[in-house]
C-alpha cells in the first residue's frame, strides 16, 4: 500500500512520465516474491485459485481473472490507520 499512488502511475507509464529513479524492490517475508521498497504497508497472499475469463461487452472484448487467495502476511511500516481513517478510504 502506497501512500503517493502517483509513484507507480509514472512508473507503469515510462512513455509518459520520466522517472529519474527505478522503483526500489525488497524481498518479502513469507511468500516467494518482490515487494516495493518503499512503502506504508504491504500484504503478502499466497493465490490458491486463478481463473481467467475473456468478455464481450459493447466496449469490446478483455480478459476478466477470479482470484481466490490466502493472506498470509499484514505488516504496516506506519503505524496502522484507524478504524476512522480506514472508513474515509471507502466513503
Amino acid at each position: 500500500m502506497v501512500e503517493d499512488a502517483e509513484k507507480i502511475a509514472k512508473s507503469g507509464l515510462p512513455e509518459i512520465f520520466h522517472r529519474e529513479k527505478a522503483l526500489e524492490f525488497a524481498s518479502s517475508k513469507i511468500v516467494k516474491a518482490p515487494r516495493l521498497a518503499e512503502v506504508s504497508a504491504f500484504i503478502e497472499f499466497k493465490v490458491e485459485n486463478l481463473r481467467i475469463e475473456t468478455i464481450s461487452d459493447e466496449l469490446g472484448t478483455s480478459k476478466g481473472a477470479e482470484i481466490i487467495a490466502s493472506v498470509e502476511n499484514i505488516e504496516y511500516i506506519d503505524s496502522p490507520p484507524s478504524l476512522r481513517e480506514s472508513r474515509k478510504l471507502f466513503d
